[in-house]
Parts: structure tokens; sequence; C-alpha cells
């Protein structure tokens, strides 16, 4: 390209959209722009200064569109910035964002800073500083674990309730930060590798503070009590059957809305789900079970009069609870068959594909 095109005039100076002013002119501040808040100070000052950003943007916002300041509301702000800055961008995170401090920051961060105005967080920056301290937390004593000298080392195994942990909206109110999903496994997934450290004795205390009590419908449950005929009532239910045993003293059978065990149940697999409580306690014979059941099927029937059984023995004389419990007994089963999807032919199963 020749110096002269460009000498002669064929570039021409750049003016703004307006066509009022060239780049190098001057225009005097309005009355919004001239109450522009200085850089905001430290320590407890740094969050009143973002709210003065922000009043300062919403101010020049309302003067652009042309409308009050006082009606000018953060709805306001968020379609006019629909209006002006127009995306198609799928991810929200990545659209135009101008909302009110205390929607964005949280208020750890107001005495996140020293002094000088520096903050005292290496992470600050980050934009989650809270979760990469305590992934360096979890670091650091997993290295002081590995380090311990023999002598001072204990090992020691996990039981079951160390590995629930608690939900990602309770670790989120814990750090006082919004976290993500993933970042969220990524915590969990550390801190169950610090707990399942051999010598994890020593972070039990920074541990618990994570953990979730361990939840069980069996030790919530109050053992059955009998009533007024010497009777213990439980109810048990399995997919959408629902049992309501009496269980007398004194043998006398198991018997089905007033049929023998046998003719109610020809299969042998149903039968076995419904003695199976009684041969564990060893009190097969010994007590009366009269079963009432509706709805479902006999898959459904057996395993709600199962449940309900197993709820019943426990109201007798004897260490029944512990044994019932550790076999699973007095948890109803949760599964269930899944439903059928509209467009498909079963709950999983598709149409033949046919090209024409």
């Amino acid at each position: 390209m020749r110096t002269d095109m460009l000498r002669g005039g064929c570039v021409q100076p750049i003016r703004r959209a307006t066509g009022l002013l060239p780049l190098s002119g001057r225009r005097p501040l309005s009355k919004a722009a001239s109450s522009e808040p200085s850089s905001a100070g430290s320590g407890e000052n740094w969050h009143p200064g973002e709210v003065q950003r922000w009043e300062f943007g919403r101010r020049k916002l309302a003067a652009m569109m042309g409308q009050e300041e006082v009606d000018f509301t953060e709805g306001e702000v968020e379609k006019a910035l629909r209006y002006l800055l127009p995306t198609r961008l799928r991810a929200r995170d990545a659209r135009p964002l101008m909302k009110h401090p205390s929607h964005v920051f949280n208020k750890r961060k107001e005495s996140a800073f020293d002094a000088s105005g520096r903050p005292l967080e290496a992470a600050f920056y980050t934009g989650f500083p809270a979760y990469h301290n305590l992934v360096y937390q979890v670091y650091q004593m997993t290295h002081h674990l590995n380090t311990l000298p023999p002598e001072q080392r204990e090992d020691r195994e996990e039981s079951g309730p160390t590995k629930f942990w608690v939900k990602r909206k309770v670790l989120a109110n814990i750090l006082a930060e919004e976290i993500s999903e993933f970042q969220y496994r990524d915590l969990v997934s550390r801190l169950a590798r610090l707990a399942g450290h051999p010598r994890a004795s020593a972070t039990t205390e920074f541990l618990d503070q994570f953990r979730r009590p361990h939840f069980s419908h069996s030790s919530s449950s109050k053992p059955a009590q009998p009533n007024t005929h010497g009777q213990i009532r439980s109810v048990g239910r399995r997919k959408s059957s629902v049992a309501v045993v009496h269980l007398g003293a004194g043998g006398g059978g198991v018997t089905v809305n007033s049929e023998p065990l046998l003719s109610y149940f020809p299969q042998v697999e149903h039968r076995q789900q419904v003695l199976f409580p009684l041969i564990l306690t060893e009190l097969l014979g010994g007590v009366a079970v009269d079963a009432q059941v509706r709805g479902g099927g006999k898959t459904g029937q057996a395993g709600a009069i199962r449940l309900a059984v197993s709820k019943a023995l426990t109201g007798l004389p004897g260490d029944h609870h512990s044994l019932l419990e550790e076999a699973g007994l007095l948890v109803r089963d949760p599964r269930a068959v899944e439903r059928k999807k509209p467009g498909q032919k079963k709950a999983r199963k598709k149409f033949a594909w046919v090209k024409r």
C-alpha cells in the first residue's frame, strides 16, 4: 500500500456515532457522570464503594434510556441491558450482568482486606476464595498425615456415617459462598479421601463440620407397642401395596386376608419373603400373624407384609431390633417400576426405527 494514499485523505478522521464531535473533542460531563465515585477504600469501605459504583452505573443507564432515576429499578436495569446489549449466548454466566453488589458479593468479602486495601486471601481474585481455601486446607492436612512419624500414627477404620456429607446448599452456607455442582463433587471426593486416610483420627473435628448424621428409617422409628388385647399392630408398604399386620402371642400360623399363607401365596419366593423375619428371629411357629393387605400384585404385597411383620417383631421382648436392622428388614424397599415415557414403547425401550 502506498503512503500517498494515506496522505491523500483516503482515511477520514473517525468521529463519534452521533456525528457531533471527533474523538479528540471534549464534552461537558452530565450530572450523573460528574458524581462518579472515586476508588473504593480498603477494609470496611470496600463493599459501600461497590454500592456507589452500582448506583453510578444505574443513574447513567437511566439517563441513556431517558427514564427517571427514582423509578429505575433492578428489573428496569435488566431490560435496558437486554435492549442495549442483545446477545444470543446460551450460557447465562456469559451474558451481560449488572446486579446490586448484595446479590453478587457475599458478606465475608467485606472484611477480606488489610489496612492497605490488599485482599487477605490468596485466592480472592479467583471468585471462589472459600472453595480454594478449603481445597488447600484438605491438601495440607493430607500432607501432614503422610509426614507423621510412625510413633505418632494411629490406625483407625472409618465407620459408615462418615460416607454421608452435607448437601451442596448446606456446604455453600458453611463456606458463605455459592459453589457449582462440579466444585461440590470435587470437595466431597477430597473430603472422602481425607476421611478414609489410615491416620485420619487427628482430623475428626475438622471433618465433622462437613458430615451429616446418618439417617435411617429404622433408627428413627419407635418399637411397636402392644394394644389392650396384647396384640402388636404395624403397617408396611411396598410399591402400591399396603399391609396391616396384627402380631399375637402363641402359635397360630400366618394368615393373609383370612386365608392360609400357602393358598394366598402359591409361589415359594413370596412365602419366603413373608416368613424371613420370623425365621431370622427364630419365632416361626411361636407367634400368630394376621395380615390384611390390599393394592399391588403378589410381589408388592409380600414385601409389604414382610416390612409390617419386621416392625411388629420389634415390640416383642428380646433384642430383635438390632438383628432386624442389621438385616435391612426395617427399611422400606423404595424400588418401583419406572413409568412409561411418551413416544416410547416402555420406560426405556424405543420403537423400532423405520426409514420409510
